[in-house]
């Protein structure tokens, strides 16, 4: 899976191979920030963002740069890769640890 990417004014952010300490920022922010109809949902989505990409990347030039749809798609797919990338290595890992207790 390709790690995503935000193009803003001709420059491209790439999501930077995440660390451990991304799956405890992921769901404490799920947990706190999962209700879309509040009111500050799309800032604190773009905070989020922001933090992850990292960089120059601000939730102020989210939020000025993009629309609403394409805010909404962008953090929709970086909590998937996210996901994605904590618990694939999860299967990998049961999958070759059941492997290894085969007997020939």
């Amino acid at each position: 899976m390709d790690r995503p990417t935000i193009t803003i004014g001709g420059k491209t952010y790439e999501l930077p191979r995440p660390k451990g300490g991304i799956w405890r920022r992921l769901l404490e922010f799920d947990k706190n920030h999962g209700n879309i109809f509040s009111v500050d949902a799309i800032e604190q989505r773009c905070e989020f963002l922001a933090e992850m990409y990292g960089g120059d990347l601000t939730a102020d030039k989210l939020l000025d740069e993009l629309y609403l749809d394409e805010i909404v798609s962008i953090y929709n797919k970086t909590t998937r890769y996210l996901v994605a990338v904590g618990t694939s290595r999860n299967e990998e890992i049961e999958k070759n640890a059941s492997e290894g207790d085969a007997t020939t």
